[in-house]
């Protein structure tokens, strides 16, 4: 086995998504796994990018994302971040972050001998995009 890393990132306001229309309903959310070349935040951006124009997930009136911190995060929430909708201002009045686009966690997993990718503690197999398999 062999590890690496990746972002697991949910879209938490897939409506905001320019242009996008689904047939019948909507999704709540829209996951996914990224492989991701280090845990350095240029790299998670460049990836989480690379995905979200690959996908036509771009929100409206994207120029690039950025992800920040959770404000007041403990341990907890190390490696977790949020990208805000942009245009608009994620936090609330009182500092609680309420409206964003995406929640991101980045994570570390394991490559298996016979090519599948798990993650920590259970080894559960996951489902990861990965750009250099998805040109």
């Amino acid at each position: 086995m062999k590890s690496f890393d990746y972002a697991s990132i949910s879209i938490i306001s897939p409506h905001k998504i320019d242009g996008y229309t689904w047939d019948g309903i909507a999704p709540e959310s829209i996951e996914a796994n990224i492989k991701v070349p280090s845990k350095l935040k240029e790299d998670v951006v460049a990836a989480i990018e690379n995905y979200l124009v690959r996908n036509r997930y771009l929100p409206k009136n994207y120029h690039g994302i950025t992800l920040r911190e959770f404000p007041n995060a403990g341990r907890e929430y190390n490696g977790s971040f949020y990208i805000e909708n942009p245009g608009e201002n994620a936090l609330d009045d009182t500092g609680h972050v309420k409206n964003y686009f995406a929640v991101v966690v980045i994570q570390t997993g394991v490559q298996n001998s016979d090519g599948y990718y798990s993650a920590h503690p259970f080894l559960d197999r996951l489902d990861i995009w990965d750009e250099s398999q998805n040109s």
